[in-house]
């Protein structure tokens, strides 16, 4: 690069732990550059002649190769054992002494193994009676961070919604006439319970994974909200089908009553990019660009303008993760979900 200076380089290593990506100088030779360029006024060194060669010098050095070299030879080793063969048939044979006669002794007195014996079967009870406790304070603690926890798992901003264009009015639906009575049009329904009948009132015709109706719907597809909302609109006769194809059902559209057309492709891509907050939100808009492409850690790093040796990096991968809005972890790709 016309940037660098005379002895300079860029040194990348990105598989490194961290990855190395800075300018080093590389020192000048300190034996005798024959490929030196002549400085202005002097005169190029040419070496006149070789120095001579010291064999008896050199002979010394590898005596010890030699030796080793002689000693793993094939033909010197098959002598060698030839010769422990002789020796060995040479030998008169002696018979095995007897083995020594092994008498046991007890280690601990009876009384010492009783008490030992005792010991190990109180500690037994003590570790059953402190597991019990630790079960019943697991217990304990989830009834009482249960409000808390469905407090925090709430959607961002609440469900995704468009506003009706001037021409646009609410679709209306009504029952099938051979449909099973229904409650009444426009039923009274919670906001996750709405956002969730609504995004399968937009792709009927076609079964909705559990993991594209949370993501289509503005919530975390972690939060175990997301299981005790389709387990009770199940329970309830509104949607119907496994969780790899969710549909809603005639009592599900009767109780929804008129729905919004939810966002899709880039407006539903731009949404998240904004709720996910700065640094997730460009990583997120980096991989979207790219996707299908996958792309590297670093290089989603490098082109969202921040250190590949930051660990915001991450963290904001990471979040991304949870939210399942990106996949893989060595190769990294936007879910397929946001481009349905």
């Amino acid at each position: 690069m016309s940037s660098l200076a005379l002895g300079e380089a860029w040194l990348w290593e990105p598989g490194g732990d961290p990855a190395i990506f800075r300018k080093i100088r590389i020192r000048e030779r300190r034996t005798f550059n024959s490929s030196a360029t002549p400085e202005p006024g002097k005169q190029r060194v040419e070496p006149r002649r070789l120095a001579p060669v010291d064999i008896e010098k050199f002979r010394k050095r590898m005596a010890a190769t030699i030796e080793r070299r002689k000693a793993e030879d094939p033909k010197e080793l098959q002598k060698q054992i030839a010769d422990l063969k002789r020796q060995l048939a040479a030998k008169p044979t002696t018979q095995p002494a007897a083995p020594a006669k092994v008498i046991e002794k007890p280690v601990l007195q009876p009384k010492l193994l009783a008490r030992l014996e005792a010991a190990t079967k109180a500690y037994g009870a003590a570790v059953d009676r402190s597991i019990a406790a630790v079960e019943a304070a697991r217990v304990a603690h989830g009834e009482a961070i249960g409000p808390i926890y469905r407090a925090l798992n709430a959607p961002l901003h609440g469900p995704i919604t468009l506003p009706h264009t001037p021409n646009e009015t609410p679709r209306p639906v009504a029952p099938s006439r051979h449909a099973a009575p229904a409650r009444a049009t426009g039923e009274s329904l919670g906001r996750v319970h709405r956002a969730f009948l609504t995004v399968l009132a937009n792709r009927q015709g076609k079964g909705t994974r559990r993991n594209q109706l949370a993501v289509f719907s503005g919530y975390s597809a972690k939060s175990r909200h997301v299981d005790n909302t389709i387990s009770t609109l199940r329970s309830s006769g509104h949607i119907q089908g496994p969780g790899d194809s969710l549909v809603i059902t005639e009592a599900g559209l009767a109780a929804l009553g008129p729905w919004d057309q939810l966002p899709t492709g880039k407006a539903l891509i731009d949404y998240w990019i904004r709720e996910a907050g700065k640094a997730p939100g460009e990583m997120l808009r980096v991989l979207v660009d790219a996707y299908p492409r996958a792309m590297t850690r670093d290089e989603v790093a490098c082109a969202s303008g921040y250190s590949v040796t930051s660990r915001h990096v991450d963290n904001s991968l990471s979040y991304l993760r949870t939210l399942e809005l990106i996949e893989g972890r060595g190769e990294l790709r936007a879910a397929g979900e946001l481009f349905e």
